[in-house]
């Protein structure tokens, strides 16, 4: 299915080599750089695991390349599933305070998700967003229709005041 789409995939460790090669091998087979990356996750990079120097340095690496090749780059991470939101509210994305390490000074852009375990609701809150609308506590979300087992989403009901506000 994914024999005339661009989209390649890369498993293992991550390493910085491995992203040079991997943008190497993207630019050999295509002709130009990625335009969309997706890195899961931040901790999975070499040297990363739980380190919050080295993930700054990695945050502030990929960021480099995303503007030196001119992509959209998604970096995933880790909230905490321990807060007490998380256990009364598992469907209810984290706040920007649950995630592992802070780590939200960064990026341009941090969003949270969760994945409601009572329906095919996907929620997602803008957490942080320079140049825009944002809700650090994330009671403010959008929310689309998951399809986990066909990795699938779509459009979830009508348009909702969390919405408006994220536009």
């Amino acid at each position: 299915a994914l024999n005339d789409s661009r989209i390649t995939f890369a498993f293992g460790e991550i390493t910085w080599r491995g992203i040079e090669a991997q943008l190497e091998a993207y630019v050999e087979a295509w002709n130009a750089y990625p335009e969309i990356i997706v890195v899961d996750n931040l901790m999975d990079i070499e040297n990363c695991e739980g380190d919050y120097h080295a993930q700054q340095q990695a945050m502030s690496w990929l960021t480099e390349i995303s503007r030196e090749i001119d992509c959209t780059m998604f970096i995933l991470h880790h909230a905490t599933d321990k807060s007490q939101e998380a256990r009364q509210e598992p469907g209810q994305p984290p706040a920007r305070h649950d995630i592992k390490n802070g780590l939200a000074e960064k990026p341009q852009s941090v969003l949270t998700v969760a994945l409601s375990p009572y329906s095919d609701e996907f929620n997602i809150g803008v957490v942080k967003q320079r140049m825009g609308r944002q809700d650090q506590t994330a009671f403010q979300y959008v929310t689309i229709k998951a399809i986990p087992a066909e990795a699938r989403y779509e459009k979830h009901g009508s348009s909702s005041a969390a919405t408006r506000f994220l536009q």
